[in-house]
């Protein structure tokens, strides 16, 4: 027994046939219609022209070659599918490669590719995993589709086995007349009781099904299998169900929600986020895309975070900063290892710059590479809500060859070959037409990394003017002049039904989700139907009636869509003016207009007519606008209201008074000090901006040299200014208080009178009086010496004359 697991991995050594080999084959994707290469290569590079190479798919032969001969020169059992449609490298050959390539690829020829050297020892088998991309059915949520799945042969299939499938899981089970619905079948739970097939189409080989209450997560690659057929057919189909939008304005923050239902604990689980098949963010048992290398495409380098704390409840929402146009897109947020897996789709729309251009005119939409590359042999394709305006390709394009460009651009686009060379992928679409509003993406899908523009087109409509209370008919014709009696067609404003007419039915005879504004307000005209008339009369306008409106015929082959602009007019009102602060940097005024439509523009004048700068306009919420200014000086201020689509105009006067920035100054003289006479200028409640400059002069206007100036605040808008000078002679003397921004002087003249010669006096009595007290000491002094000299000289005598002895 201890043997086996050794002679089990020897077997699949020598086979060249590993689990992994199997399970994790190379995936290549590759558009329907397009060339594609499958590699395969010995990593010996051995010569292998005279060698034996196979490639097959679901056991079918692709290709064989075997020491020269191949199945383009040879019977080798080649499957009819492949016939004239596969070459090999011969000049590559020598190095090991017996790579393929097979032309205009089918939705059918995806699947599971393998490359076999069956003479080699071991044996050499590689494998590969093709997606031929299949044309996409779109659907919105909450809606049904039906998935298409037919035999060309128109066959019965009463009596065979069919199945659809996605990502591996059992949508709908058909067998010889039992089925999902009433068999167990392995039906996965997500599908229980929403798919239905059609038995009456089945005799003529018609498999396709439909699916109820379509939901986000059914978005996928969907594939109908007919298993007992020989050979096996199977098709594909990419069904994309819209989840909600999520907006956002260029260079903002967004965060994209992702949480489980259940709020389980996530933090040891692993989630990803995906964006056109590129990493947007990993999480994976608490490492992820921040902290170690995890694939994430350069796009998102250092923007992208996720919240640690709400791991607990289930939630992985990111938040992406900075955004980009090119971040638009869906983005898919995926469990892969919960089970059942978990994946859940957001499209993100980051608002481009928008184009405006009138009807009639021709536009440029640009679209050009920072790098000016050369893109003469690339590729470059222009849409519009996923159809296509224009393609480019190495040198053909759409007016040259069959590019399957919508009917509504033929022979209308352009683009400029001479700008290919500098990365110029710009078109110019002439006559513009209303139905042209919408967004368009300049896609260069060969580039490594892919690179797509984003672009929002608006065509300005005609528009229509109507005073409040008056009646209103919005025209909607088709150019055919084709009966819609038995059509369908629907009026919105603002996403919200107006009217719906379907096959005879309306909004007035049975409830077809019209909105309440509109009940009982709007008729159409059943006699115009027969020649392509869908206008519509609405009755009673009011302001709030205004808005764009829209008429689609939703069933038509090519869809029509019409736009028209309603302005529903009533008395503009004066604007309201109020004196709203008085700031460190003003007065505060604003201007507010309620209830006017269409909205007026805001202004503020001065007394000169000058426009004065101001803030936004902003929005009250109760259908009104203000305005918000700030001025700095006394004057008369007025407000402007302009309705420009309606040629009205109103306005409002008011006087405004600004304290004085720089008042006049008070000067007052505070001392005599040992240096001579201290004088004080003062400027009190001064407008903080700008402040004024106080200065000392003479009568001659020489500026004297002085303290530095003392600033105190007196409240929260004032303030004081104090600046000292001390003076030695009589003069007149001036404190100067300058607003050099506004070119404006004040002053304070004051006379000082300083009592010089009194000093000097005083001075000179002080001193001679001194010098008399020193000199009487000085005498006295002497006469004290002297008398002491002298008596000292009589005791002497006396003593030697008298004879005295001791």
């Amino acid at each position: 027994m201890e043997l086996l697991p050794l002679v089990c991995v020897s077997l699949l050594t020598w086979s060249g046939t590993t689990f992994a080999a199997e399970n994790e084959p190379k995936v290549i994707r590759v558009d329907k219609g397009r060339d594609v290469i499958l590699p395969c290569s010995l990593n010996t590079k051995k010569n292998i022209t005279s060698e034996k190479f196979e490639w097959k798919k679901d056991g079918r032969q692709v290709f064989l070659y075997d020491d020269g001969n191949h199945s383009n020169n040879n019977n080798t059992g080649q499957d009819q599918q492949f016939k004239d449609r596969v070459s090999n490298f011969p000049d590559k050959q020598k190095s090991g490669d017996a790579s393929i390539i097979i032309r205009n690829m089918k939705v059918a020829d995806s699947g599971v590719y393998t490359c076999e050297f069956t003479n080699l020892q071991p044996r050499q088998i590689f494998y590969i995993k093709l997606f031929v991309e299949p044309k996409v059915i779109r659907v919105d949520k909450g809606r049904d589709v039906i998935l298409p799945c037919s035999l060309s042969t128109k066959k019965n299939i009463t009596s065979e086995k069919f199945e659809w499938r996605k990502d591996d899981r059992q949508v709908f089970l058909y067998d010889d007349g039992n089925h999902s619905n009433i068999v167990n079948t392995s039906q996965d739970v997500q599908f229980k009781d929403r798919v239905s097939h059609f038995p009456d189409e089945l005799m003529s080989g018609d498999a396709s099904i439909i699916i109820r209450d379509m939901k986000v997560a059914d978005s996928g690659v969907y594939t109908c299998e007919f298993t007992n057929l020989q050979p096996r057919q199977i098709f594909y189909i990419k069904l994309f169900v819209e989840p909600k939008v999520i907006r956002v304005d260029k260079g903002r923050d967004v965060i994209l929600p992702c949480s489980l239902s259940t709020k389980e604990n996530i933090t040891s689980e692993k989630f990803e986020w995906r964006k056109d098949d590129r990493q947007v963010f990993l999480y994976d048992d608490g490492n992820h895309s921040n902290i170690v290398n995890t694939s994430q495409d350069v796009q998102f380098k250092d923007r992208v975070s996720h919240f640690p704390d709400e791991l607990m409840s289930g939630d992985a929402s990111i938040i992406i900063r900075d955004m980009k146009v090119a971040d638009s897109g869906v983005y898919t947020c995926e469990f892969t290892n919960l089970q059942p897996r978990q994946i859940f789709y957001i499209k993100l729309f980051v608002e481009p710059k928008v184009i405006r251009v009138d009807k009639g005119r021709d536009v440029i939409l640009p679209c050009s590479l920072s790098t000016k590359e050369n893109i003469t042999s690339e590729k470059f394709e222009w849409r519009k809500d996923d159809r296509q305006v224009f393609l480019y390709d190495d040198g053909n394009h759409s007016n040259i060859v069959n590019t399957s460009q919508d009917v509504q651009f033929k022979d209308r686009v352009s683009h400029f070959p001479d700008e290919l060379m500098s990365g110029d992928a710009s078109i110019i679409i002439r006559d513009m037409k209303v139905a042209d509003s919408g967004d368009y993406t300049c896609e260069f899908p060969r580039l490594q990394p892919r690179k797509i523009f984003y672009m929002k087109l608006v065509v300005e409509t005609k528009v229509l003017t109507v005073a409040e209370g008056r009646d209103v008919i919005l025209p909607c014709s088709l150019s055919t002049k084709e009966n819609i009696t038995r059509e369908k067609f629907e009026w919105k404003k603002d996403g919200r039904q107006v009217f719906l007419y379907d096959d005879g039915d309306h909004s007035n005879i049975v409830n077809t989700g019209q909105d309440q504004q509109f009940k009982d307000r709007v008729s159409h005209f059943p006699d115009e139907l027969m020649s392509g008339d869908a206008s519509i009369t609405i009755r009673n306008m009011k302001v709030a009636d205004s808005g764009e409106y829209t008429c689609n015929f939703t069933n038509l082959q090519s869809e029509q869509i019409f736009y028209i602009k309603l302005v529903v007019f009533g008395a503009l009102p004066k604007p309201y003016v109020r004196i709203l602060d008085l700031t460190k940097d003003g007065m505060l005024l604003q201007c507010e207009v309620q209830g006017a439509f269409p909205k007026p523009e805001l202004h503020w004048k001065d007394s000169d007519g000058n426009i004065l700068p101001a803030e936004e306009i902003q929005e009250t919420g109760r259908g009104g606008r203000y305005l918000q200014t700030t001025v700095t000086k006394t004057d008369n201020y007025r407000c402007v209201a302009t309705q420009k689509e309606i040629n009205h105009q109103t306005h409002y006067e008011t006087f405004v008074y600004i304290p004085d920035a720089s008042p006049k100054p008070s000067v007052r003289i505070l001392d005599l000090t040992k240096d001579g006479m201290l004088l004080q200028c003062e400027v009190r409640g001064a407008f903080p901006k700008p402040k004024p400059k106080l200065l000392w002069q003479d009568r001659a206007g020489n500026i004297l040299p002085a303290e530095e100036p003392l600033e105190s605040e007196t409240g929260e808008l004032y303030y004081n200014i104090i600046l000292q000078t001390t003076v030695t002679k009589t003069d007149k003397y001036r404190c100067v208080a300058t607003q050099k921004e506004t070119n404006r002087q004040t002053y304070a003249d004051t006379f000082v009178y300083i009592p010089g010669k009194n000093i000097a006096l005083i001075l000179a009595v002080t001193v001679l009086a001194v010098v008399l007290a020193l000199l009487c000491a000085c005498i006295l002094y002497k006469k004290y010496q002297k008398g002491r000299s002298e008596e000292d000289e009589v005791v002497y005598m006396y003593t030697t004359n008298g004879e005295a002895t001791s």
